[in-house]
């Protein structure tokens, strides 16, 4: 059978041209995938599976009955066991038909490549705690997906989440998760030499009137839009600050006697990411930064990170404004002295997180708290919350 034939019979569009080399190469079965002894073990070690365990067996022994998704998924562990997280999610997880092997394919998938997964924290020096911590995970995203669609199974956006853990180059630390990353090339972090000022400066982009990226939610006409035009000369960097999460149209100039940068494109730096039931206490937040810094240098020591970096709908603007710049959720965000936008073309982002499976009208909605009812009035004028990238400066330059 063809790759495209047996893509088609699963209902999959489109996969990675690298899967077809994959595929002619592919041997005999060698028992690495639905492996019942590898999944008991891993059971029995680090938990992953959590409570989804014995469905996870079940998804395993339907598997091998399933042809043409068991070979699927024999290919797709040929092809991600050896390649990067970002080329690893671009393996496609066929739709689900309900059953257990459907359902647990994106699991099964990841379950194989868990006991490579584990060597590569142990060769980072990671303890069987914190592995145990990491792979966690899995259990923690299966649960994700029961309460805001509904179903145990993972998504194609969750399993690529999941592919950060088996490439160990993310770890969970006291309720927020690290990952290692470099800033994004459209925009500049400078410093003032002699107030120690910071201001995000753009480098590449097409912008609303109102400051953010031309083309997310409710962002999309022209009218007024504008160009980052950023130049860097000798004597100076020209370019727009980003003021309050928005781009300013206005091309200001930042004399290099008064200004340097200390945030480049390709730098490395911290990305943090928000866990469900994380405790947004400004002193469990400060310890965990603390010693997530430092765990980072230990376990990724050929990096030299910079700065913290987070992507959040949380750090909009009007999180602070709907909560109060004092509650724990706008303490967090007032850590991410500079803050630009990025694009958001649904800018639906803080749904799953504030309203957990709700499929109801804006107006039904629920507003059981702040959060709920200030986002809600928010979208019932017409407007919402987007995603925004956020640099905590503090020990920048």
């Amino acid at each position: 059978m063809e790759l495209r034939e047996l893509a088609d019979a699963l209902g999959v569009s489109t996969y990675p041209e690298a899967l077809e080399e994959v595929y002619k190469e592919l041997g005999e079965d060698d028992g690495a995938v639905c492996n019942l002894a590898s999944l008991r073990q891993l059971h029995e070690t680090y938990a992953p599976f959590g409570e989804y365990y014995e469905l996870v067996v079940k998804g395993a022994e339907e598997m091998k009955k399933r042809d043409a998704l068991y070979l699927w998924l024999r290919l797709g562990y040929a092809y991600c066991k050896d390649v990067t997280s970002f080329e690893a999610r671009r393996m496609p997880i066929p739709p689900s038909d309900g059953s257990a092997a459907g359902d647990m394919f994106a699991v099964l998938l990841l379950a194989a490549e868990l006991p490579l997964a584990v060597e590569r924290y142990r060769a980072r020096g990671f303890d069987e705690e914190q592995i145990a911590n990491n792979l966690g995970n899995l259990a923690r995203n299966i649960w994700v997906h029961q309460i805001t669609v509904g179903s145990l199974t993972l998504s194609q956006g969750l399993y690529g989440w999941m592919t950060h853990y088996t490439k160990a180059i993310i770890f969970d630390h006291k309720g927020l998760n690290y990952q290692p990353a470099v800033w994004e090339p459209d925009s500049l972090v400078l410093k003032n030499r002699k107030s120690g000022e910071f201001v995000i400066v753009m480098i590449k982009g097409r912008f609303h009137r109102d400051g953010l990226v031309l083309g997310s939610a409710g962002a999309t006409d022209e009218e007024g839009a504008f160009n980052a035009d950023f130049s860097e000369q000798m004597e100076a960097f020209f370019g727009r600050p980003v003021r309050n999460g928005r781009v300013q149209n206005r091309v200001c100039c930042f004399d290099k006697k008064e200004w340097y940068a200390v945030l480049r494109p390709g730098d490395d730096v911290l990305n943090l990411h928000i866990p469900r039931k994380t405790n947004f206490d400004p002193a469990v937040v400060e310890e965990s930064l603390r010693e997530g810094w430092e765990l980072t240098k230990r376990y990724y020591p050929e990096l030299s990170i910079k700065a913290f970096k987070c992507c959040s709908w949380m750090l909009d603007p009007s999180v602070a404004r709907i909560l109060g710049e004092n509650s724990k959720i706008g303490s967090f965000s007032a850590r991410f002295t500079v803050k630009h936008p990025v694009m958001d073309a649904a800018g639906t982002g803080c749904m799953g997180y504030v309203w957990p499976g709700e499929t109801c009208p804006t107006e039904e909605l629920p507003e059981k708290t702040t959060l709920q009812r200030g986002i809600k009035a928010l979208m019932l004028a017409g407007d919402t919350l987007r995603w925004t990238t956020g640099v905590i400066t503090k020990d920048l330059g």
